[in-house]
């Protein structure tokens, strides 16, 4: 041994001393026990290690996307006809607001410049007019075979033995449904608050008249909720407006509610004093589908308000066109695209109390950029007393 290797051994004590294992023989015997495996064996065992990372990466990713595409959804664009219809029930409350005066807006203190998103709901109608027709009849008791109408396609008539009829108006946006007993109208000549008439003397109570139209709208089985009753009494619907006769009819109009949010939508009930109903009516749909759009704020409607109003010289401008928006609500109003489908979109309602009846004004809230409109009106005005009801 070199006098090199004779230190480092000195340098080290147990180098003199090789290690060996105090049960040699037994690690011997289980280290030769193991499988060999063979040389593509290994290559196959790391082939799939890498496909199992390769898949669980794809996983992932397509997760990933998936994810993106959920929380940011390309939004459809809704483009409405050249005429678009307002709600059958509400049609004469609903004037344009092109008018010979125009109107300057002004955003009230209370009116907030921050924007949010809203739902817009796809309505659900029937595709058979006929056997609609037939279904709200069986809910009133009235039997008989549907009927169309011959001046307005898409109406079915359900007419019963005793006079009472049933009609589902299959083309107005939305659809709706009326009833009659045969003997009353739906002309209400006048209207006084919630309580009764001393002259009438009630056989059924108030609340029994809001159950029973409660248990009305169950049996419908439409897809919308109902918000709180609206309680008038008005007159003999048969007698002229010049001599309307004692109040003795119980009107019960319920908001319509899609989602929580209030509706164009309204449900009437007339009953006698006895508690007989006498006229029905209320929207037909459910909701198939909902998409939720980018607002703009309240103050920017009251811009988009202005815009649309007529331009300069080509309507009267004064100090009575000057008007002061104090308040707003989000709603939902109907329309009718071009694809013809029927919606409920987003839509601020601008409120003005000027002394005497409540002035409102509406809008669509969606941002211009997901509305096509080709001549349709996305505004208008309310008159006192039309639904969205607060």
């Amino acid at each position: 041994m070199s006098d090199f290797i004779e230190r480092l051994v000195a340098a080290d004590p147990v180098a003199a001393k090789p290690y060996e294992h105090q049960d040699l023989a037994a690690m011997t015997t289980r280290i030769s026990a193991q499988p060999r495996l063979r040389p593509r064996s290994v290559l196959q065992t790391f082939r799939v290690r890498i496909a199992s990372a390769v898949a669980l990466a794809s996983v992932l990713s397509v997760s990933a996307i998936a994810a993106l595409q959920s929380a940011g959804p390309g939004l459809a664009v809704l483009t409405f006809g050249s005429s678009t219809p307002v709600a059958f029930a509400n049609s004469a409350s609903i004037s344009a607001m092109k008018t010979s005066r125009a109107m300057s807006f002004v955003a009230g203190p209370a009116l907030g410049s921050s924007a949010a998103n809203a739902t817009a709901f796809r309505l659900d109608v029937a595709s058979n007019a006929a056997k609609e027709a037939s279904r709200i009849a069986t809910v009133f008791a009235v039997h008989g075979s549907p009927t169309e109408q011959l001046n307005s396609r898409g109406t079915w008539s359900v007419y019963g033995r005793s006079g009472a009829v049933v009609t589902f108006h299959g083309s107005s946006v939305p659809p709706r449904w009326t009833y009659s007993n045969g003997s009353s109208a739906p002309i209400f000549n006048r209207t006084t608050p919630a309580s009764a008439p001393s002259s009438v003397t009630l056989t059924h109570s108030l609340r029994n008249f809001i159950a029973t139209s409660s248990r009305y709208v169950d049996r419908l089985r439409l897809g919308y909720e109902i918000g709180r009753a609206r309680i008038a009494w008005t007159s003999n619907p048969n007698l002229a407006a010049t001599a309307p006769g004692p109040l003795n009819r119980q009107v019960i109009t319920f908001a319509v509610k899609v989602g929580g949010v209030a509706t164009d939508q309204s449900v009437t009930f007339m009953f006698d004093a006895s508690g007989r109903l006498l006229w029905s009516s209320g929207p037909d749909f459910g909701v198939t589908n909902s998409v939720s759009y980018p607002l703009v704020s309240p103050i920017g409607a009251v811009g988009a308000l202005n815009a649309q109003q007529p331009p300069a010289g080509s309507a009267i401008r004064d100090a009575q066109s000057k008007v002061t928006l104090m308040s707003n609500a989000l709603t939902l109003r109907t329309f009718h695209l071009a694809n013809g489908t029927d919606w409920m979109l987003p839509t601020y309602v601008f409120s003005q109390i000027m002394g005497g009846p409540t002035t409102r004004w509406w809008i669509v809230a969606i941002q211009p950029r997901f509305l096509r409109a080709r001549s349709a009106s996305l505004s208008g005005t309310l008159a006192s007393g039309s639904p969205p009801y607060p």
